[in-house]
């Protein structure tokens, strides 16, 4: 059971690197301006709301990832 929290953790961390990684190449390669504000809004949120949903699942399920996950529904806001 830890394998499988470990491997969705690291899946999700993983997948949080990879839209900062494609946000700052948007927001450097972009010529429009609203592009490059879209991929910076993208890097944003998307990259932050995979990283701690991340954290959350390797923390298991206890009361402080729950903080962290109304922490993340407060960004959609």
């Amino acid at each position: 059971m830890e394998w499988v929290q470990f491997g969705f953790s690291a899946l999700f961390i993983f997948v949080g690197l990879l839209v900062f990684i494609a946000g700052v190449f948007g927001v450097y390669q972009f010529k429009f301006i609203l592009n490059r504000m879209h991929s910076a809004a993208m890097l944003d949120t998307m990259g932050l709301f995979f990283i701690s949903l991340g954290c959350a699942v390797a923390n298991g399920f206890n009361s402080t990832s729950i903080k962290i996950l109304c922490g993340t529904l407060a960004l959609f806001e």
